[in-house]
């Protein structure tokens, strides 16, 4: 935003700034060069500028900033009459507070202007301004309304002073909502086998369709650009919803209107701050245990042929010093299957168990199902959950899910643990070990996975 300005306000004029991060303002004066002040106080900025942009966390933030440029000595006087124009997020109170104060001491105008579209929108200077102020008095409203424009597209007046908050915090608590229900829809198909990507195109082609699931669909791999892509980093943090919902709901009860799923909303939206910190809001869909966007079917050409996806897991368990996988009696687990690699699960401690062996997993007794280790290891992971899998459990880690190379490990990495009568048997003798390789690529390629190549039912 203050690119922006600087990039469109007239050359002679100066750009007069302030944050509590000195290496971002710092920086910032650096990158723009000329027209550039940094001072050390809200209060210097105030002093210095004829039109004054606040944007801040909290109510009391806003609050103590304008205590300090209101208080003794009176600001110096400019000679067109102050603006100060307020983009926090913030609840209309608190900022009618602050208005009133400042009108009080004749120091200039007050207006709240929240605003919506993200960092992406700030950067590209096509965000919506939902502007709150008087359009009683004279030219405020025009005046206001071509500097908000030289930072974003769109500017709303919706009414008289703190009617931009009362707009924005209906937005986000609307948003807040419709972000937790696009996740829950999107986890529910997924659980009944849909194409999450196709999933998407349905729901934002009909009836359901939102910027939560149109624009930052929470399944990684279903919308390009979308922070669930690059593990929710970036965009409208979920700790910055948690505080505008709350504010929603107190600026509701204030009001007297009924907000039937707000609390359940901040209660989700405090349990997801606290588990994901520092991610976009939309990582509520991994907090209702929902998986990455990519699905087996993309593993099959339109012939019906698969192609089996490369392992992502192909670690050794090494005798060598520093080995990242150490030998070590009871760190390993091997979960292996009866049946088919691929379609199995957990049994749960109430089921009756099925023979000898089978088993709830012992290291993590909540788990149903093999997929559920991998995303444990790896969020994101997108290749094929099949067994055996070795598992570290001192660091939590897939060594490998390679049958051939487990084997491989098990045939000599251990040999050091093993009793004396057994350390020096050879289970890959050296004179057998060409024939041993060409018959595993043989059965890896022509016989485990020819059963694919004939054909993948979904």
């Amino acid at each position: 935003m203050a690119k922006n300005l600087r990039a469109k306000i007239p050359k002679g004029d100066t750009l007069v700034i302030n944050d509590v991060n000195s290496e971002a303002t710092a920086k910032f004066a650096e990158e723009v060069g000329t027209g550039v002040e940094v001072v050390g106080t809200p209060r210097e900025v105030a002093q210095r500028s004829e039109t004054i942009i606040t944007v801040l966390p909290e109510p009391s933030h806003v609050k103590n900033v304008f205590f300090g440029i209101l208080k003794s000595p009176t600001l110096p006087t400019t000679n067109i009459e102050r603006l100060f124009i307020d983009c926090s997020t913030i609840d209309p109170t608190s900022s009618r507070d602050v208005a009133n104060a400042v009108h009080s001491t004749r120091l200039g105008r007050f207006v709240d202007a929240p605003m919506s579209g993200g960092v992406v929108g700030a950067q590209a200077a096509t965000i919506t301004f939902m502007l709150g102020a008087s359009s009683r008095s004279g030219q405020l409203v025009e005046r206001v309304k071509p500097v908000l424009e030289l930072m974003g597209r769109r500017v709303l007046h919706m009414g008289g002073q703190g009617a931009g908050l009362s707009g924005k915090l209906a937005n986000n608590y609307l948003l807040a909502v419709s972000n937790i229900a696009t996740a829950e829809a999107m986890n529910l198909g997924i659980k009944w086998g849909l194409d999450p990507k196709v999933l998407g195109e349905l729901i934002n082609s009909s009836s359901g369709r939102c910027w939560a699931s149109e624009v930052n669909n929470p399944v990684p791999g279903v919308v390009d650009g979308a922070p669930a892509g690059t593990d929710y980093k970036g965009g409208f943090g979920v700790s910055l919803m948690r505080k505008d919902l709350k504010l929603a709901i107190e600026a509701a009860a204030e009001a007297g209107a009924k907000l039937e799923l707000g609390q359940r909303a901040a209660a989700v939206y405090d349990e997801v701050a606290e588990a994901e910190t520092d991610k976009d809001f939309s990582v509520v869909y991994r907090w209702l245990g929902g998986k990455s966007g990519s699905s087996i079917t993309s593993w099959a050409d339109k012939t019906g042929e698969f192609k089996r996806g490369q392992s992502a897991f192909r670690n050794f368990i090494s005798k060598k010093p520093g080995a990242e996988f150490p030998p070590e009696k009871g760190r390993y687990h091997l979960y292996v299957s009866y049946a088919c690699p691929w379609g199995w699960r957990f049994v749960t401690k109430d089921e009756k168990l099925a023979g000898d062996g089978v088993r709830p997993d012992p290291i993590h007794p909540d788990f149903t199902h093999l997929r559920d280790i991998y995303f444990k290891v790896d969020p994101e992971y997108k290749g094929r959950f099949t067994v055996p899998t070795l598992y570290d459990v001192k660091q939590g880690k897939i060594v490998s899910n390679e049958s051939s190379e487990i084997i491989r490990m098990f045939y000599t990495e251990f040999d050091d643990l093993l009793p004396d009568e057994f350390k020096n048997v050879d289970l890959l003798p050296d004179h057998l070990r060409q024939t041993i390789d060409e018959t595993n690529e043989w059965t890896y390629n022509d016989v485990n996975n020819g059963v694919y190549k004939s054909g993948f039912a979904t």
